[in-house]
């Protein structure tokens, strides 16, 4: 039997590529036959942490231990503030249920049972 997922899913998405990760620094080493490389790639940093995001760290660890709240409104609205998108393009789901909620009202065209994702969800 084959499998027939992808007639359910939104337009678009099996064109969706999978992500290709940077080869590790130690093995591009080791094939190299090199030390002390320094890798700018994969958002890594030979420099370390800015130290903006250090004093942002230090500022937050008295209020670490509190639960944040579910839609995160500040961070959405600073997200669509700098990347110039509006807050409803910005979401936040800390439950593994919200985000398979997210995942499937993106993925989804329509549900098996031909009721419209969203109704579903």
């Amino acid at each position: 039997m084959r499998n027939t997922y992808l007639e359910y899913a939104a337009a678009g998405v099996s064109d969706l590529r999978p992500y290709q990760p940077g080869k590790p620094l130690a093995e591009l080493e080791r094939e190299l036959g090199i030390r002390d490389a320094i890798k700018l790639a994969s958002n890594e940093n030979p420099l370390g942490p800015s130290p903006l995001a250090l004093a942002a760290i230090r500022d937050t660890l008295p209020t670490l231990a509190l639960y944040p709240e579910g839609s995160a409104p500040e961070l959405r609205a600073r997200l669509a503030h700098q990347g110039q998108t509006h807050i409803r393009q910005n979401f936040s789901a800390q439950a593994m249920a919200q985000r398979y909620t997210v995942l499937y009202e993106t993925l989804v065209e329509r549900a098996v049972l031909d009721i419209p994702a969203r109704e579903v969800a």
